[in-house]
């Protein structure tokens, strides 16, 4: 029995000293300092589409002479910029020369045959009159100077035919333009045709590209052009060709580059960027604010308060429709207003209480 009373005795002892003690105070839970943005919702975004491009000489051409013969002279090396009715390059003309004198001395003696003839129907006609010429005879002086005069005509057609030949046989250009190449050196017999220089249009380039039909555009839009991943300028859409590409269901696009390009050269390849219109409502976040989630998922991190008007984090899946650069057009069920952490979501778990860094801090992402 005096046992049993010693225990409760104890038993009573331990709890008065329990209750004497104070609580200890809970502990605090600290706030983590996060950026926040404010996504806003639009209804539809736009993409930028690159489509490759050709700088071409809107004509280029092989020249070479119309007739035989051994060059002569080559006027212009490549490189040179040459002004539409230049000489390029020159025949040697000692044959022609030489029928260009023979054609004179033929119109010569047709000329002085024609007169010849013609005074002689003159006379023929005056002695009718009196009967000392038949009707027979006047027909046959009248004959004689239509012969002379038809003989005229084809001695004239002649020379025509020389002095065209020795036109020919200097190679002239057919607009400005620039040589960008050459294929014969003087001393070489040519023939008709075989090219000598190779012209490019000097003042009008084209940019020939292959764009998706949804990219086309109509004519006269202007678009970017980007070389090395940078804006060079525009360009405007001038032609659009009717067939489509079968095997890479493309349409050709012809433009010619803005005056604010710089310099292109024939052969120069260019990227033109497309912009079009996506109908799909969404918003748009930086990179940085997207966490990956599970099955190919993206997740987000939304502030919201709690009961006791505390900010916390919720994790929100997102659906990416699109990116561009270091954002992101995302597609997610939001209250209205949200405010989303921009960056840093490896050090947060959902629940986590935060506070925004500052007001300075909070802003709109781009609707850009």
């Amino acid at each position: 029995m005096t046992t049993t009373l010693l225990s409760r005795l104890s038993v009573s002892l331990f709890l008065g000293l329990m209750s004497c003690r104070k609580p200890a105070p809970p502990t605090d839970e600290r706030a983590m300092t996060v950026d926040l943005i404010a996504p806003q919702s639009q209804a539809s975004y736009e993409v930028q589409e690159f489509a490759l491009g050709r700088v071409e000489a809107a004509r280029h051409s092989d020249l070479g002479f119309e007739i035989p013969g051994t060059l002569v002279t080559v006027l212009s090396n490549e490189g040179d910029a040459v002004a539409m009715g230049d000489p390029l390059a020159e025949l040697d003309t000692t044959r022609l020369e030489a029928s260009r004198r023979e054609a004179e001395a033929s119109v010569a003696q047709a000329e002085a045959l024609l007169s010849l003839t013609e005074a002689t129907l003159d006379r023929n006609e005056s002695a009718k009159t009196s009967g000392a010429v038949s009707a027979q005879q006047l027909d046959q002086a009248l004959q004689k100077r239509d012969t002379a005069a038809a003989s005229l005509r084809r001695a004239k057609a002649e020379l025509d035919r020389v002095e065209v030949d020795l036109d020919k046989s200097i190679l002239r250009a057919p607009y400005d333009g620039i040589v960008a190449r050459r294929s014969q050196d003087p001393g070489s017999a040519v023939s008709a045709g075989q090219p000598i220089l190779h012209l490019l249009e000097s003042h009008q380039l084209e940019i020939r590209a292959g764009m998706p039909t949804h990219a086309v555009g109509e004519v006269g839009k202007e678009v970017e052009l980007h070389r090395n991943g940078e804006s060079i300028g525009t360009a405007v859409i001038r032609r659009i060709l009717p067939a489509l590409n079968a095997s890479v269901r493309t349409v050709d696009v012809i433009l010619e580059a803005g005056p604010d390009t710089p310099l292109l050269r024939d052969g120069d390849l260019v990227h033109i960027a497309v912009s079009r219109e996506i109908n799909e409502s969404g918003f748009w976040l930086p990179l940085a604010a997207l966490a990956e989630s599970h099955r190919g998922l993206w997740a987000g991190y939304l502030a919201e308060q709690d009961g006791h008007g505390a900010l916390r984090v919720n994790r929100v899946n997102l659906e990416i429709l699109h990116l561009e650069g270091e954002r992101a057009f995302v597609r997610a069920p939001l209250p209205e207003e949200p405010k989303l952490v921009a960056k840093g979501l490896h050090r947060l778990v959902p629940g986590q209480k935060i506070e925004a860094a500052s007001s300075d801090h909070d802003h709109t992402a781009s609707n850009r």
